[in-house]
């Protein structure tokens, strides 16, 4: 959020930075501060093992229907007043977000590839702890005759991301860590049970 701030002070002086360049830089720096608290521990237990970030480019299709319908929330929250300003000036689209303000929505499409997977894989099979995919990773799409992959203005689901990650590498468990008690079906719904 705090990129995304930056990126709406443009100015001459400061120019707006495309949302994959602030998912990328994101995911590096947090990927660094993981690194080095994984390492440290690591050394801290006496246990000699490599830890690495991997920026990871998460390929999705650019036909997917999320392109039409933004709906996952980021950047700061605004007022009414300057989130209608701000889609009169930009066009972006900006949704109320529970009662809290105006937030800026893109589109969260599915993933259907990941670029690093095979580095991923060796880097795991060689016995390094990885740390990838991190915020959803770097949302792209390939073109189909070049094949080559461009950056887009969207947001991928973390879940999503690591699941795909953990199919393409044949990972042997899938785990995925919440800040909640228990894993629930229709999690904040009246028919949730554990």
């Amino acid at each position: 959020n705090l990129l995304l701030q930056q990126a709406a002070a443009d100015s001459e002086k400061n120019p707006a930075m495309p949302l994959d360049t602030c998912v990328a830089m994101t995911e590096g720096s947090i990927g660094f501060w993981l690194v080095n608290a994984l390492d440290n521990e690591l050394q801290a237990q006496g246990i000699t093992k490599e830890v690495a970030a991997v920026v990871t480019q998460v390929i999705v299709d650019e036909n997917d229907p999320a392109f039409k319908n933004s709906t996952k929330p980021i950047g700061p929250f605004l007022t009414e007043e300057d989130a209608k300003k701000q889609m009169a000036e930009s066009g972006a689209s900006f949704k109320e977000d529970a009662g809290r303000g105006w937030r800026k929505v893109v589109p969260s499409p599915k993933p259907i590839g990941i670029k690093e997977a095979n580095v991923i894989r060796s880097l795991v099979d060689s016995g390094v702890v990885v740390v990838s995919a991190g915020g959803g990773g770097v949302p792209v799409v390939k073109d189909p005759a070049s094949k080559t992959l461009t950056g887009v203005e969207a947001v991928i689901d973390k879940d999503f991301a690591s699941q795909t990650l953990s199919e393409l590498v044949d990972a042997d468990l899938f785990i995925v860590l919440t800040g909640v008690d228990n894993v629930y079906v229709n999690f904040n719904k009246p028919d949730q049970r554990k």
